[in-house]
């Protein structure tokens, strides 16, 4: 039988407050399997994936707003310009 590999995970005292942050009784052991480091670090990825594609998705509506808004200032000036060249020209 293969014997899996076992990581300690530090606990971090000098920034989580065990009781407040956490619960005092820890849910997960301090020593992980490999299928459930495996498990977390899938579960880890699609969390970030999910909150990353949330940003991108909040930051390129902002920017459209921001582009649209820029070009209803300046796309009748330009069209101006562009009528008074066409008149000038005649």
């Amino acid at each position: 039988m293969k014997t899996t590999k076992k990581i300690e995970l530090p606990i971090l005292k000098d920034i989580v407050v065990p009781g407040k942050d956490m619960p005092e009784v820890d849910e997960l052991p301090s020593v992980l399997s490999d299928i459930q480091i495996r498990a977390l670090e899938q579960q880890i990825e699609r969390i970030v994936q999910f909150k990353l594609e949330a940003v991108l998705k909040h930051a390129t509506k902002e920017a459209v707003k921001e582009i649209n808004a820029h070009l209803d200032q300046v796309l009748p000036k330009l069209i101006q310009a562009a009528n008074k060249r066409q008149h000038r020209k005649r």
